[in-house]
C-alpha cells in the first residue's frame, strides 16, 4: 500500500523528549520515550524532504508564500510552517495548511524482524514471566461499575483461582505465522513475545555478558548544564539529567509514506529527537499486515471484531477542555446506549455501523510537539496508548470490516501514523 519505506538506523544516541516539565525548580531528570511518536517522525521527515530538495528550513519559515511557485508538489506534501497541532484556533484559521504526507509508523525493527508493542489482550498467570500466553476478552457477565452495568474483560480460560496479569514491557514478533495466530486468537509461543528495552550497563555493549546486546535499545544516563545563548557559557546551578537510547547495531525505526512522492528525492539522513542527532535512512522493504482469510470467516460466524492500535490514536475533540474529558478513550461519534442486559457504546467506525463491548487500555499517554514557526510548544493531547484492543460486535461482513478497518487509521491526525490499526476476531 505504502509508495516508500524508509530504514532509520541511529548513528548516535537519541532522545525523544515526552511532554513532562523540564523547568528550573519542577524536574531535573527526564526519561526518553521509546518508541517515538509519530509527531516526532512527521516533524523529521518533513525537514528532511524539505533539505533533500533544496529548501532550508529558514527560507520555508521566511518565505513559503513565494516557494509554493517554485515547489509546489514539495510544500503540498509538507504543508505550512507550524506543527501538525495548531497552538491555538487563530493559528489554525490563518491560513493554515496542513501537511498532505500520509504516514505510517514508526515500527522497531531488530534486525528483518519487526516488532509492534504487546497488546493489552495478552495475560501471563501472575507472578511468572515462562508461562503461556492466555488472551482476554469481554465477559458474559456484567457489573455494575461507575461506566455502568458493562462486561468487563476477562481471561478466556483460566485455571481455578488462577490470577492474570497483562503482558508489560514486551514486545510481539511480528511475522506471518504470529500475525495469524494473534488476530485469530490461537495459541502464542513464549518467545513470541521478546524485551527489547533495558537499563545501560557497560560491559553488555562490550558483549562480555549478553550476546543479544546488539539487539536491544540501551538507556544511558547524561549529566548536561545550560548554557547562555549569546555567550555559549554555563549557567550556575542548571544542571539536568536525562537518559537518552543508544540502539543496539541491530535495531532500526520503519516508516512508511503512503504518497506517491515523484520526481522529489529522498533524504540520506535526518535529524532525529530532542538533540538533533542524526540517523542514516535506507530503503526498506513494506511492513506486510495481510490478515488471514479466517478472520473474516470469524467475523462472518460470531459478528465480532477486535480492533488493535499499532499507534497511538487521538480521539479527543479540538476543544481544549475537552482533551481532559474522561471520554478521551472513546472513538468520536459513539454514545452510550443499554444492549440487553448491560451497556455499551454504538456508533460507526470506518463507515461500519457497530457496538463497542469492552476495552483494554493502558494508561493515556500525552503527545505534543515544538512548532518551528511560533518557536513554541504546540498543543498537548492525550492519546490511547499502542497495543490497546478494542472489542466490537457488527452486523457488517468480515470482508466489509476488514476492508474498511485493517491496516487503516482511525481518529485524528490520522494522516502522520496514528491510530493505525489491525483487525481480528473474538
Amino acid at each position: 500500500m505504502s509508495d516508500s519505506w524508509l530504514k532509520l538506523v541511529p548513528n548516535d544516541v537519541l532522545f525523544f523528549r515526552g511532554t513532562e516539565p523540564f523547568n528550573a525548580g519542577e524536574t531535573g531528570y527526564v526519561r526518553s520515550q521509546f518508541p517515538p511518536s509519530p509527531t516526532v517522525i512527521q516533524g523529521a521527515i518533513r525537514t528532511g524532504l524539505l533539505e533533500a530538495n533544496g529548501v532550508s528550513i529558514k527560507d520555508y519559515v521566511s518565505q513559503y508564500a513565494q516557494l509554493q511557485a517554485e515547489h509546489p508538489r514539495l510544500l503540498e506534501l509538507v504543508g505550512s510552517p507550524g506543527h501538525v497541532f495548531p497552538a491555538s484556533r487563530k493559528h489554525a484559521l490563518a491560513g493554515y495548511k496542513p501537511a498532505t504526507l500520509d504516514l505510517v509508523g514508526p515500527f522497531v525493527a531488530v534486525g528483518d524482524e519487526v516488532l509492534i508493542p504487546a497488546p493489552s489482550d495478552l495475560a501471563r498467570p501472575k507472578g511468572t514471566q515462562s508461562a503461556g500466553v492466555v488472551y482476554l476478552v469481554p465477559s458474559d457477565d456484567t457489573i455494575l461499575s461507575d461506566l455502568g452495568r458493562i462486561r468487563l474483560i476477562r481471561p478466556v480460560t483460566q485455571g481455578k483461582g488462577q490470577a492474570v496479569e497483562t503482558v508489560k514491557d514486551a514486545w510481539l514478533r511480528l511475522n506471518e505465522r504470529t500475525l495469524q495466530a494473534y488476530l485469530t486468537g490461537k495459541a502464542l509461543e513464549t518467545g513470541d513475545l521478546v524485551e527489547l528495552t533495558v537499563s545501560y550497563n557497560r560491559r553488555t555493549l562490550e558483549g562480555r555478558i549478553d550476546e543479544n546486546a546488539r539487539r536491544r535499545v540501551h538507556m544511558e544516563a547524561k549529566v548536561g548544564l545550560a548554557l547562555q545563548e549569546k555567550s555559549r557559557t554555563a549557567v550556575e546551578g542548571m544542571l539536568y539529567y536525562i537518559s537518552p537510547l543508544r540502539f543496539g547495531d541491530d535495531v532500526s525505526l520503519l516508516v512508511g509514506i503512503r504518497n506517491d512522492l515523484g520526481e522529489l528525492k529522498l533524504p540520506d539522513f535526518l535529524a532525529l529527537g530532542g538533540e538533533g542527532r542524526f540517523v542514516s535512512v535506507q530503503e526498506a522493504q513494506a511492513v506486510r499486515l495481510s490478515p488471514p482469510k479466517e478472520v473474516e470467516g470469524m467475523i462472518d460466524q460470531t459478528h465480532r471484531f477486535k480492533l488493535t492500535l499499532l499507534q497511538p490514536a487521538i480521539f479527543a475533540p479540538e476543544s481544549a477542555d475537552a482533551q481532559e474529558s474522561p471520554d478521551a478513550w472513546l472513538p468520536g461519534g459513539f454514545s452510550k446506549v443499554s444492549h440487553g442486559s448491560y451497556d455499551c457504546w454504538e456508533g460507526d467506525l470506518g463507515g461500519i455501523h457497530c457496538r463497542l463491548i469492552g476495552a483494554s487500555i493502558s494508561r493515556y499517554q500525552e503527545i505534543g510537539g515544538w512548532d518551528i514557526a511560533l518557536k513554541r510548544a504546540s498543543g498537548t493531547y492525550r492519546a490511547v496508548p499502542a497495543g490497546s484492543v478494542y472489542f466490537f460486535e457488527t452486523d457488517a461482513s468480515g470482508e466489509d470490516v476488514l476492508q474498511a478497518l485493517h491496516n487503516q487509521k482511525i481518529g485524528r491526525f490520522s494522516q502522520l501514523g496514528f491510530g493505525h490499526c489491525i483487525i481480528g476476531g473474538w
